[in-house]
């Protein structure tokens, strides 16, 4: 059974909630009233939710599992995200964990499932859901594979699997994550028309496409420009037509691109060996869909090479969903590498398909990381390498 916190060691968890946790459990320690053990682990998770899952931070009943659960959970952000994906009457969620996913899409669902095989889980689960006073919905402390035969029909399934070893190393192949969603499909689709997955955003979208056979759509999300999230959306009437969907969320700003799968290869686009005025890079969530030819033919860009996946373009294009970039000058290329400190002293340093690696290039030069310089290397389409001072308008 999961220990609760009394009321002597829940007010200790109020008044200590944003301390110091070394300081926190030398007077916990010495708190005889506290359960000491129990005020840590709770105010660590509280403290590592405040700003992920403010939801969960403002209710100070929850109960906290141990730090590898919290690390994987979705963030508020993400898993509202997901919740605006479906909506019906229910839905079931078949690798519960903290149950952050559970609770927001329960949001969009009259009714819902939830599983975990993980018996401390499902228990802080189970006491969390009341909390949360997220209504009418089943727990099972089950593998979700021994449950399926006895579901009814759901309209959504979704599943997060298990992407770490024994020895806390991370998986990215699906074949390699519990569960192995791809064994599984035939039995899900007997239960729902619709399957939602959440995936490593390490993975090669393009084998995932092929391993998971029934996608239609794809959701890239990033979070201030770091990719968090690859989400697959199955459909028991797949017609073949695939949709990439990305999303960059941002503090006052979201960045959305979507394009059609099958119609990346077929992108006309322009290469050029000059570099005009603005500079520019997509996000991060378009940098890891893919979309190199269907960004530039969208917003009329110009491509220095196949490989070069920054773009350039004489016009201003404010609503681009990336970084933007002003041209101050082109520098002279490796024989006045080293003397290139005297001229920028201080830089940020993006090397695409370029002759070294950032960490060499500082070797080189002796350029500190920082300031309001931005400098590009990258290969054009002459095969030429070029380097480049800029200025950044917009991040």
């Amino acid at each position: 059974m999961i220990e609760i916190p009394d009321n002597n060691t829940l007010k200790f968890i109020r008044e200590h909630a944003d301390d110091d946790i070394k300081l926190i459990a030398l007077k916990a320690a010495k708190t005889k009233s506290v359960n000491a053990t129990l005020a840590i682990r709770q105010i660590v998770g509280r403290q590592k939710v405040k700003n992920k899952i403010p939801e969960f931070y403002n209710i100070d009943k929850l109960i906290y599992p141990p730090g590898i659960s919290l690390e994987q959970c979705s963030s508020s952000q993400t898993a509202r995200y997901k919740s605006s994906l479906f909506h019906g009457h229910s839905f079931m969620d078949m690798t519960g964990g903290f149950a952050v996913d559970f609770y927001f899409m329960s949001k969009s669902f009259e009714k819902g499932i939830y599983i975990e095989q993980n018996q401390m889980l499902c228990e802080i689960a189970e006491f969390n859901i009341k909390e949360l006073q997220i209504g009418n919905c089943t727990i099972y402390n089950a593998k979700c594979e021994d449950v399926v035969d006895q579901i009814s029909t759901v309209d959504l399934i979704y599943l997060d699997p298990h992407r770490r070893d024994d020895l806390g190393r991370k998986k990215v192949f699906i074949a390699d994550c519990e569960p192995n969603v791809t064994v599984l499909l035939d039995s899900l689709f007997k239960i729902s028309p619709n399957i939602l997955i959440k995936l490593s955003p390490m993975l090669d979208i393009s084998q995932a496409i092929q391993d998971l056979n029934y996608v239609t759509e794809v959701h890239v999300v990033a979070v201030e420009n770091e990719c968090k999230e690859i989400l697959f959306i199955l459909s028991a009437d797949n017609t073949g037509e695939i949709e990439i969907k990305t999303v960059n969320f941002k503090k006052n700003l979201t960045q959305k691109f979507d394009f059609k799968y099958h119609k990346e290869d077929e992108q006309i686009i322009n290469y050029t060996d000059e570099v005009s005025e603005y500079i520019y890079e997509p996000n991060a969530a378009i940098m890891k869909s893919g979309a190199f030819k269907s960004i530039a033919s969208r917003f009329n860009l110009q491509k220095f090479h196949p490989n070069t996946h920054i773009y350039t373009t004489s016009e201003l294009i404010l609503d681009f969903p990336g970084r933007i970039f002003r041209l101050k000058r082109i520098l002279s290329d490796e024989a006045n590498l080293k003397q290139l400190k005297k001229v920028i002293p201080v830089a940020n340093i993006s090397l695409r398909n370029y002759k070294m690696s950032v960490e060499d290039f500082r070797k080189k030069t002796g350029i500190k990381e920082g300031g309001n310089s931005y400098l590009f290397g990258f290969r054009n389409i002459k095969n030429n390498y070029i380097l480049i001072d800029t200025e950044q308008i917009r991040s």
